[in-house]
């Protein structure tokens, strides 16, 4: 009979340790018995080869969010995968969620500019929103030919450079950071 994983085991690890399972026991040559049976061998793998796949899930991390997301890539038909996913991220975002402070929470009330930040996802969302409001505010109207084109010719333009594209968005993130727009979060320029 297979034995259980050991504790400890990393999540590369156990994630190393289900793909060689599903190549050696594919999950499609699995037995489907109906009715009562008794397990067998090969069944028996095939519900240990799960396992590690469920304990990897259970780890709740980033980590193991990474290994299984590149699992579902190398692993499609494997349906399993795609559902354990999704479980990990819900238990990595429990695991990792602290409530906002009473004083942030004030702050967001009194200030309908700024966003709660607790997570990249949100700093993200705010970079974004920042971006996509930039080109229509006045003071930016000017600067935005300035720091995305290069005239090369009379009415023939060519994008500029990945240095020009940094100062301009360097911009942006300054005035995101001055005016304080997400709290709970370090803006690093």
């Amino acid at each position: 009979m297979p034995g259980a994983c050991r504790a400890g085991e990393s999540e590369v690890e156990l994630a190393e340790l289900f793909a060689w399972l599903a190549a050696q026991y594919p999950p499609e040559e699995d037995p489907k018995p109906e009715g009562p049976h008794g397990v067998g061998m090969r069944g028996a793998v095939g519900a240990w080869r799960d396992s590690v796949v469920r304990n990897l899930a259970g780890h709740g991390t980033v980590r193991a969010c990474e290994v299984l997301g590149r699992l579902c890539q190398e692993l499609p038909a494997h349906s399993l995968l795609e559902l354990l996913l999704f479980a990990a991220q819900d238990l990595a975002r429990r695991k990792t969620w602290s409530p906002p402070r009473p004083s942030e929470l004030l702050a967001i009330t009194q200030n309908t500019g700024l966003r709660l930040a607790q997570k990249w996802g949100s700093v993200a969302g705010g970079v974004h929103r920042v971006f996509a409001k930039a080109p229509r505010e006045a003071r930016w109207q000017n600067a935005l030919p300035k720091f995305l084109w290069n005239e090369v010719g009379k009415g023939q333009w060519s994008p500029k450079d990945e240095a020009a594209l940094s100062d301009y968005a360097k911009g942006h993130l300054d005035d995101l950071a001055r005016r304080g727009v997400l709290a709970n979060r370090e803006v690093e320029l």
